[in-house]
């Protein structure tokens, strides 16, 4: 019996060596891990045993998360960013193209102006040569109607002397 006794303490002695701890507290913190748990601490081990080993993987695993945890946040803050800016690029390039449509529209009235600004600059190139021929034709009539009104200036000038020749004439007769 001291034999089967000994050989159990010695075997658990052995077993707390390799382990690096107390089997129940290395149970207690296992339990911890499996439930998710991430924050419970392995009890304190010989580094070389493999509890020890379990820890600093543990703790590599656990920096390992962290940094990824970190990296995610900058990840999604970075999606936020672009989220936002592409929504400001899209109220962006709606309000432009409301711009270039206004401008579109502006542009077809001006060429709309000037087509008819054109016509009606033609309309008025003619009026002004219609205008200016008939001025033509009026100074030639003006002219000719002077003339003629120096003949019949001349002509009445001289029925005048003829009416004062009559009249002298009735006189002496």
């Amino acid at each position: 019996a001291i034999c089967v006794a000994l050989l159990i303490w010695f075997a658990q002695r052995m077993t707390r060596v390799m382990l690096g701890c107390r089997p129940d507290k290395l149970e207690h913190a296992l339990s911890e891990l499996a439930a998710g748990n991430l924050a419970v601490a392995l009890p304190q081990a010989d580094p070389d045993s493999a509890v020890g080993r379990l820890a600093v993987a543990m703790e590599n695993l656990r920096q390992l998360i962290l940094q990824l945890r970190d990296e995610a946040q900058q990840v999604g803050d970075g999606v936020t960013r672009l989220k936002k800016n592409t929504d400001q690029i899209s109220r962006d390039t709606h309000e432009m193209s409301e711009i270039i449509v206004g401008n579109v529209a502006t542009i077809e009235e001006l060429t709309i102006s000037i087509n008819h600004i054109a016509n009606n600059s033609e309309g008025a190139r003619e009026t002004i040569e219609k205008t200016s021929q008939l001025s033509s034709e009026s100074a030639a009539a003006v002219r000719r109607a002077a003339e003629e009104t120096g003949r019949v200036q001349g002509a009445m000038s001289g029925v005048g002397d003829t009416m004062s020749d009559m009249a002298r004439r009735s006189n002496e007769i």
